[in-house]
C-alpha cells in the first residue's frame, strides 16, 4: 500500500472516529437528561397515582420506590453526562471503562431488588432504568473501541490531515528546527569571537584607567 492509499484510509477511519464520538457524546447527554426528567416527573406528577394503584392493590406504599428511583436519577445521570464527556471529547480510555463497571452495578443492584419484588406496585421505573445502564453499556463499550482506533490514528504519519501537502509542510518546520553540525559550529564560533572582543574591550579600558592615574617620578625623567 503506497502512502497515498495509506493516507486516505485512515482519513476515512479518522473521519468515522469523530462521527462516532459526536454521536455518542449527544447520546450520554441526551439520555442522562432523559432519565433525570423522567424521574422527576415520576417522584412529583406521578404520586397521587402511585397512591391509587397501592390502594386498589391492598400492596405497601410505595413513597421508598420512588424515593429510590429519584436519589438514583440524581446522582447516576450527572456522573454518566460528565464520564461520557470525558470518554468523547477527552479521548479517556478510563472514563469509558467507569461508565460501564457503574452501570454494570447499577443494572445487578435494581436486578437483585426485582427479584426481591421491590418493584411489584409499579415496574415502569424499574425497565426504564435499566434500560438505560444496558444503553450506556454498550455505549461506553462502542467509545472504548473509538478510542483505540483513534489512539492508533494519532500514532500514524500524517496526522491527523493525512495528505502530502500538510506532512511536507511540517517535514519544513521541523527541518527549519533542527541546526545543521556547520550551523552550530558556526555559532559557536561567533560567540568565541564575541567574548574574545569582550574581553579586548575590558582590557583595553584598564590600559586606560592605567595611563590616566600614572603620576610622573624621577624614573620617567630618566
Amino acid at each position: 500500500m503506497d502512502l497515498n492509499q495509506e493516507f486516505s484510509r485512515n482519513h476515512a477511519m479518522l473521519i468515522r472516529c469523530n462521527k462516532i464520538y459526536k454521536f455518542s457524546f449527544y447520546f450520554f447527554i441526551a439520555s442522562s437528561i432523559l432519565v433525570l426528567l423522567f424521574s422527576v416527573f415520576e417522584s412529583v406528577g406521578g404520586i397521587p397515582d402511585y397512591t391509587i394503584r397501592v390502594r386498589l392493590a391492598e400492596a405497601q406504599p410505595i413513597t421508598p420506590v420512588i424515593l429510590f428511583f429519584f436519589l438514583d436519577a440524581v446522582l447516576l445521570a450527572p456522573v454518566s453526562a460528565y464520564l461520557g464527556y470525558r470518554a468523547t471529547i477527552l479521548h479517556h480510555d478510563l472514563s469509558a471503562i467507569a461508565i460501564a463497571i457503574v452501570h454494570g452495578l447499577h443494572l445487578v443492584l435494581i436486578t437483585l431488588l426485582k427479584v426481591k419484588h421491590w418493584f411489584d406496585v409499579y415496574t415502569l421505573p424499574y425497565y426504564v432504568f435499566a434500560v438505560f445502564s444496558v444503553a450506556l453499556i454498550t455505549a461506553a463499550l462502542i467509545t472504548l473501541r473509538n478510542n483505540v482506533k483513534f489512539h492508533w490514528l494519532e500514532e500514524q504519519v500524517g496526522y491527523p490531515y493525512f495528505n502530502e501537502r500538510a506532512l511536507d509542510q511540517e517535514f519544513d518546520r521541523r527541518q527549519m528546527e533542527i541546526k545543521s553540525p556547520y550551523q552550530l559550529e558556526m555559532e559557536r564560533r561567533m560567540k568565541t569571537a564575541t567574548d574574545s572582543m569582550t574581553d579586548l574591550g575590558s582590557t583595553s579600558e584598564t590600559l586606560e584607567k592605567y595611563e590616566h592615574q600614572h603620576v610622573e617620578s624621577e624614573m620617567d625623567d630618566i
